[in-house]
């Protein structure tokens, strides 16, 4: 991404990230990524795409938030990340007989909001009940006239 100060580096381990032109660096942990050395990296609208040895290819897409990240912002009561620019998928088919199975799904359709809160919330015994969370995000456009709203 194209966020002053953020790098990421392959190593013999995996990838490793800085968001202070490398003067500090912390390794990219994630449950699926295994330990195993990333011999290239390279961004292609958003994502990072990593070249590892004996253990492929893989994409972390939508990297937007994490290059953005800076330590100040765990001491926010709240955060919203920068968004990217919306996509509005037209699909259309042929007919010609069912996708094969080795594709994959589309990203979802229009603008992917990205925010941080300090601690987690946990939605109250009504609030599951009714499918409901504890955040509300209303989408607003420049004339304050409401877009969206989710919840």
């Amino acid at each position: 991404p194209r966020q002053q100060g953020f790098l990421a580096a392959g190593t013999m381990t995996g990838v490793w990230i800085s968001h202070d032109d490398g003067a500090h660096w912390n390794k990219l942990v994630t449950h699926a990524f295994p330990t195993t050395p990333v011999w290239d990296l390279n961004y292609a609208q958003g994502d990072l795409v990593l070249g590892t040895h004996g253990n492929g290819i893989w994409v972390f897409d939508h990297m937007a938030p994490l290059a953005q990240w800076r330590p100040a912002m765990a001491q926010d009561a709240l955060h919203v990340f920068t968004p990217s620019t919306g996509i509005e998928w037209q699909r259309w088919s042929r007919g010609e007989g069912a996708e094969p199975a080795f594709t994959t799904p589309n990203p979802p359709t229009g603008v992917i909001l990205d925010y941080w809160l300090p601690k987690a919330l946990t939605p109250s015994a009504a609030e599951k009940a009714g499918k409901q969370t504890p955040v509300r995000i209303v989408v607003t456009d420049a004339r304050g006239d409401v877009v969206a709203t989710r919840v």
